[in-house]
C-alpha cells in the first residue's frame, strides 16, 4: 500500500497548490485578498470531502480484494477492514473481490439450458439423461484465483462438468440412480467403481489427492469440497423406456427362476437314476455272489454225500432239483401236490437224511480230532519250554 499513500501525498500537494494557484488568480483579478482567500478554501472544501467520500472502501468478513496500483498488483489481498483507496484517474482498481467461505456452483447438465454452465444431457452406457449437480468448493488464495485463469468460474463449470460427465458415463442410469448416495468427489476425481466389491471411501480420500482434478482446482487456490448428484430429470418418454426395461428384467430373473428350476429338477431325477442303476448294479452283484456261494456249498455237501452217505450221484441231483421245484411253489388253494414212486422224493429224502447225518458224524469226529491233536502240541510245547 506505499503506492496508494504516496498517491495521497501527491494528491494532497497537487490540492494545496491549486487552491494557492486559484487564489493567487483570484486576488489578481479583483485585487481583492480575501476574495483569493476564499476561492482558494472554496477549492479544498468542495474537492476534499468529495474524495474522501469515493476513496472510503470496507472490505466485508470473509472476503479478500484484489488491488491493483497503475496496473500492478499491490502483492497482498485487503482483508476485511476499512481502506481509503485513492479513487481518481483509475490509479487504484480493484481487480476482483473474492470470498473465502463455501461456494455453491449447480450445473445444469442438458440441451435445453440457457444458463452458462452445463449444457448438453448425460450419456450413460443405456440412457441420455439430464442431470442437475451441485459443486461444493473454497477458494483458499485469492491472487491465485484471480490471476491463474481469466475466468475462474467458467473454468470449474468446465472442470468439474467434465468429470462428472465421465464417471457417471460408465454405470447405467439404473445403478446411478440407486447408487448416487455414494457418489462423492473422491469418488468422482479418481473415477472410482463403486460397484467393485471392496470399494473403500477412505481409499478414494487417500489417492484423490493424486487425480489431476485436485492437482489442476489447486493451481488455481480452489478446494474441492464436494460434488453432489442432485436429481435425474427423466422424460416421459425416458420413463416409460425405464418401465418397459425394468418389466423386462422382471421377466427374465422370473425366467431364469424357472430354468434354474427345472435345472435342479433334472440334476434331482439324474441323481436319483444314477442311485437307482448303482443300486440295481449292487444288488445284482450280490444275488450273484450269494448264488454262487450257495452253489458252492451244495457242492461241497454234494461231494460229501457222494463219498460219505453212499447216495448215487444222479439220484442226488435228482433231489436237489424237486427239492429247488418244492420250494419255488408257494402252497394255495389251486396247488395240489402229489407224490411220485417210491423211488422218489421221500426215499430220495430219507437216504440224504442219512447221509447228511453221516457226514455231520464225520465232521464232528473230524473236529474233535483235531482238537485233540491241538492239544498234544501244546502239550509238547509246554514240555519242551520246561526243559
Amino acid at each position: 500500500m506505499e503506492k496508494n499513500k504516496e498517491l495521497w501525498i501527491r494528491f494532497y500537494i497537487l490540492l494545496f497548490v491549486s487552491s494557492l494557484a486559484i487564489a493567487t488568480l483570484s486576488v489578481l483579478i479583483f485585487e481583492v485578498i480575501w476574495t483569493g482567500v476564499i476561492a482558494g478554501f472554496a477549492v479544498v472544501i468542495l474537492i476534499l470531502p468529495i474524495t474522501l467520500i469515493k476513496a472510503w472502501t470496507i472490505v466485508p468478513h470473509q472476503y479478500e480484494y484484489i488491488v491493483e496500483i497503475y496496473g500492478e498488483y499491490i502483492g497482498r489481498p485487503l482483508m476485511p477492514g476499512a481502506y481509503w483507496l485513492f479513487p481518481w484517474l483509475g490509479f487504484v482498481i480493484i481487480k476482483n473481490s473474492v470470498f473465502m467461505a463455501t461456494q455453491l456452483m449447480e450445473l445444469f447438465l442438458n440441451d435445453q439450458s440457457d444458463g452458462n454452465y452445463g449444457k448438453g444431457s448425460v450419456e450413460f452406457i443405456d440412457l441420455s439423461v439430464p442431470v442437475r449437480v451441485a459443486f461444493y468448493f473454497t477458494i483458499f488464495d485469492s491472487q491465485l484465483s484471480t490471476y491463474a485463469t481469466n475466468d475462474l468460474f467458467r473454468a470449474l463449470e468446465e472442470k468439474s462438468d467434465g468429470v462428472t460427465r465421465s464417471f457417471l458415463g460408465i454405470y447405467t442410469l439404473r445403478e446411478a440412480t440407486s447408487m448416487k448416495q455414494n457418489f462423492t468427489v473422491h469418488s468422482i476425481a479418481t473415477m472410482a467403481d463403486v460397484r467393485v466389491e471392496g470399494f473403500s471411501e477412505e481409499e478414494a480420500k487417500r489417492v484423490w489427492r493424486d487425480s489431476d482434478f485436485y492437482k489442476c482446482l489447486r493451481k488455481w487456490g480452489v478446494e474441492p469440497d464436494d460434488i453432489v448428484i442432485s436429481d435425474f430429470e427423466l422424460t416421459p418418454e425416458i420413463e416409460r423406456a425405464r418401465e418397459t426395461i425394468l418389466l423386462a428384467e422382471k421377466e427374465r430373473e422370473v425366467s431364469l427362476i424357472h430354468v434354474g428350476t427345472a435345472e435342479n429338477k433334472k440334476q434331482i431325477a439324474i441323481k436319483m437314476a444314477e442311485a437307482d442303476s448303482a443300486s440295481e448294479e449292487l444288488r445284482g452283484e450280490g444275488v450273484k455272489k450269494s448264488t454262487i456261494l450257495i452253489g458252492q456249498g451244495q457242492s461241497i455237501q454234494a461231494s460229501l454225500l457222494a463219498s460219505v452217505g453212499g447216495i448215487p450221484a444222479e439220484q442226488l441231483v435228482n433231489f436237489m432239483v424237486q427239492e429247488r421245484k418244492w420250494d419255488s411253489v408257494k402252497p394255495t388253494d389251486k396247488v395240489i401236490i402229489t407224490n411220485g414212486d417210491n423211488n422218489s422224493g421221500a426215499s430220495y429224502g430219507a437216504q440224504v437224511a442219512a447221509g447228511f447225518g453221516a457226514t455231520q458224524s464225520v465232521t464232528s469226529s473230524a473236529s474233535s480230532e483235531t482238537a485233540v491233536n491241538t492239544e498234544a502240541e501244546k502239550e509238547i510245547k509246554t514240555e519242551k519250554k520246561k526243559n
